[in-house]
């Protein structure tokens, strides 16, 4: 991954810490961060520049979460600072009026209302800050909700060739582990901005009242502490860049202490204190560069309490002159002291949530740009094709990947006739998965045409997907219940369909044995569930695959997790499933005894077809099929054969 500049900051997956400064003991800093030191650029002019866009991005989030809640904690928010105005206002008559000549019971009497004043204003503004923080409580889960339902949906929809795009990768990576966090912590900052905002405009309205000097005051006793604010929030934010790249590390090794799949290996090879070691290493690489954020963070602070201290010298002095030359009464220097230690605290609060909010707007953008690049390849849904379609025939058709200038397959050209078998074979990397998919319509093809159906018109991706069953090598272990592993919440063809299409993959036996039969949950991190072997995996796949009687069967792999005795029991499965209801399979394997009887075999090579016949033709024509399959036939015994079609 890298940092690349966007909108005037970064997006961020994996950066090198600032040059000069070591990484940490033992820590390959080229293995970590990449080769080419990467510079990142947050600069003040920069922030200032895109704040009113990053403002817009978390008000627009507010107000798509819900417009009653957003203008109630903005008024509460904006009621609440201008309160404290008033808080100030009222408490100036209070000392007037206490540092007043006469007894002290009159004085006491004088100040009462203002005092009782002074409590109401506080009183309300404390139940306009609960008002705030109810109504933000209620606003985040919202905001959250409707950003992941929006990231779900536009990768649900997106086509599957995107997930071979490393750069849609990226920004899904980072809108899952950088945007959607940022999200929370934007609408925080945004009301601290907000109230921060109407703070110093009310502050600045009393300071103006009091004497017009005193903003001048002001502005000289905050700048430090800002300067150091937002320096502070940019070293923390360029340093959380390698911090994550190191925890990433971290948490991988970690993760494998801890988790159950390498739990057997780890114990098998008695690798404990290899791994143990290893996991502390880079816990140390995250500690030693946590301890030089904080110690950065620290000294930035300290110059700018240092320089804000020599400030506010400079303000008392200047309120000393004033009250000795009789400009300002005793009253109005204690209120203007009190007003500017107020707006200090604002000034210093602005920055350092305006310039996170900035940063907050950068990974929105990003989120933005991920769902708008999304939307903009989504998987075409099609129309259901006819179960009765003739054929299917690719025409010169060529896919490349993204990203990729090689294509994956190239040129090809084939017909898949209804009720036939055919297999596709190959050394690794030819091309059989690929040609699979694009059978399948998981991917449309960067040129050339597949038509099918009775009039042999083109087929869209959307239109073959209507058609297929899909079984591959490592199906996916849903931790559902049995039954919505196998239907995967499809309709119900007929009553039965359930039933044969577990006894045709021979997964009764499996489900017998379950605690719960077809309701048990298949993951041992659920409460109650199990767990299957690699085996009966694959057979509750293969009852996916039959299940709603695909008319075309795409079997890739199918049985490389099985024994002998299971391995022949699924091709029968796959044999009486194309017998029956006149489907098409299309096998992919590298066992070659077992494609002996399909209808028509393909060799691929390198994303081409440069053999194509049935078995007996193939071993006539002595070229690639008839090499690999002596190959395998002398070299070790044959498997049991695949009876896929009768010949």
């Amino acid at each position: 991954m890298d940092v690349r500049p966007v909108d005037g900051g970064v997006t961020a997956g994996t950066a090198r810490p600032p040059t000069g400064e070591p990484c940490a003991a033992g820590i390959d800093e080229q293995a970590v961060f990449g080769g080419q030191p990467q510079a990142v650029k947050t600069g003040s002019l920069a922030m200032l520049r895109e704040l009113p866009g990053a403002i817009g991005q978390a008000v627009g989030l507010l107000w798509t979460a819900s417009r009653g809640l957003t203008v109630t904690v903005l008024a509460c928010q904006t009621a609440s600072a201008a309160l404290t105005g008033l808080g100030l206002l009222a408490g100036t008559r209070v000392l007037t009026a206490l540092l007043a000549g006469g007894p002290t019971p009159q004085r006491i009497t004088a100040a009462l209302p203002f005092l009782l004043l002074v409590g109401i204003l506080a009183g309300t503004r404390g139940v306009l800050t609960a008002a705030v923080g109810e109504a933000r409580a209620r606003l985040t889960p919202r905001i959250l909700r409707h950003a992941h339902d929006r990231l779900y949906e536009a990768t649900a929809a997106v086509e599957l060739a995107a997930f071979d795009d490393p750069d849609w990768q990226q920004a899904l990576s980072r809108a899952r582990q950088r945007t959607l966090p940022a999200l929370e912590l934007a609408v925080a900052e945004l009301l601290a901005v907000v109230g921060a905002v109407a703070g110093l405009l009310a502050v600045g309205g009393i300071l103006a009242t009091l004497h017009p000097l005193l903003l001048i005051l002001l502005a000289t006793s905050v700048v430090p502490h800002t300067w150091a604010a937002m320096r502070a929030a940019r070293t923390a934010y360029t340093g959380e860049i390698p911090l994550a790249a190191l925890y990433h590390r971290q948490q991988l090794i970690g993760d494998l202490v801890t988790g159950r799949p390498a739990a057997a290996e780890i114990r098998a090879y008695r690798a404990e204190r290899f791994v143990l070691a290893e996991y502390r290493r880079w816990a140390e690489a995250v500690q030693h560069q946590r301890r030089r954020l904080e110690l950065t963070r620290t000294r930035t602070t300290l110059v700018g309490r240092a320089l804000g201290g020599i400030g506010v010298l400079i303000t008392l002095a200047a309120l000393v002159v004033l009250l000795n030359a009789g400009v300002m009464p005793l009253a109005a220097a204690a209120t203007a002291v009190m007003a500017i230690r107020s707006g200090q605290a604002s000034f210093v609060q602005l920055a350092t949530t305006a310039n996170r909010l900035y940063e907050r707007g950068l990974y929105i953008a990003d989120l933005r740009r991920f769902l708008a690049d999304s939307h903009a390849r989504p998987h075409p849904p099609g129309d259901p094709m006819p179960r009765d379609f003739a054929a299917i025939r690719m025409d010169e058709v060529t896919f490349r990947y993204p990203g990729t200038e090689k294509p994956a397959v190239e040129g090809i050209d084939l017909t898949l006739r209804q009720g036939e078998t055919i297999a596709l074979v190959g050394e690794n990397g030819s091309g059989k998965t690929t040609l699979a998919r694009l059978l399948a319509g998981l991917h449309q093809p960067t040129s050339g045409t597949i038509t099918g159906g009775p009039a042999m018109h083109r087929l869209t991706p959307g239109d073959l997907r209507h058609l297929v069953g899909l079984l591959g090598q490592e199906p996916v272990r849903w931790p559902l219940s049995v039954h919505d592993n196998i239907a995967l919440g499809r309709p119900v063809p007929h009553p039965s369909a359930l039933d044969q299409a577990i006894s045709d993959a021979g997964a009764d036996e499996v489900i017998a044995a379950l605690p719960h039969g077809r309701d048990t949950l298949l993951s041992r991190h659920l409460h109650g569930g199990a767990d299957l072997s690699g085996g009966q995996w694959q057979r509750l796949a293969l009852a996916r695959a039959l299940y709603n009687a695909p008319a075309l069967l795409i079997c890739d792999e199918p049985t490389a997790p099985l024994d002998a005795r299971a391995e022949q029991r699924a091709y029968d499965a796959i044999r009486r499933h194309g017998a029956r209801h006149g489907a098409t399979v299309v096998l992919i394997t590298h066992r070659l005894t077992s494609v002996r009887h399909a209808d028509r075999i393909y060799v691929l090579d390198h994303g081409r077809l440069t053999e194509r016949g049935t078995h007996d033709e193939l071993m006539a024509r002595n070229g690639t099929y008839a090499h690999l399959y002596r190959l395998q036939t002398t070299t070790r015994p044959s498997p049991l054969p695949c009876p896929a079609q009768e010949s």
